[in-house]
């Protein structure tokens, strides 16, 4: 689906239309304000703009609303619960360690009524104990590790490692 600024045209026309109309009949008693008592007109002035501006907020979310009802409802395709069942997606379940590994967090996380959960351990743990025991609990519990040699912007480096497939260590 191709996006379109109709929606947003839609809203500033509206907006406009509305707006020019408080103006018009407020332009007479605004610019007798201004010349009478300039103080009061510019403050009556700038109560009109930020009266235009919340009337531009209030329009876009009742067009937000009307515009998906009317016109995206159709396009939109819910997912069936039949589908889901027949074919769920799948969720991967990632654990970031460094020298930390909780193995019993782990296992009680794996505990999942969903069907189709896979397990990986993005490991950059540099002590031998945790590498030996998150070999340990990768074999007895099926899970993929994944070790990156350089370990270059902590957790989310590894994650970013694991997502974009780059200079993975597969265990």
């Amino acid at each position: 689906m191709t996006k379109s600024p109709a929606l947003y045209r839609v809203i500033l026309l509206v907006w406009a239309a509305l707006f020019g109309l408080a103006l018009l009949t407020t332009a007479g008693s605004l610019s007798r304000e201004i010349t009478q008592r300039p103080v009061a007109g510019v403050l009556a002035l700038v109560t009109l703009l930020f009266i235009g501006y919340f009337w531009l907020n209030g329009i876009k979310d009742v067009l937000y609303t009307a515009w998906y009802y009317l016109v995206m409802r159709g396009r939109i395709r819910p997912v069936r619960r039949r589908e889901l069942h027949r074919h769920p997606p799948r969720v991967v379940m990632v654990y970031c360690t460094r020298n930390d590994f909780n193995a019993n967090s782990l296992a009680a996380s794996m505990k999942q009524r969903y069907t189709n959960v896979h397990t990986v351990i993005l490991d950059d743990s540099d002590k031998p104990e945790y590498l030996t025991m998150i070999d340990i609990f990768a074999a007895t519990h099926d899970v993929q590790v994944v070790r990156r040699e350089n370990h270059v912007g902590f957790k989310a480096g590894n994650l970013n490692n694991y997502l974009t497939g780059s200079s993975r260590t597969r265990v």
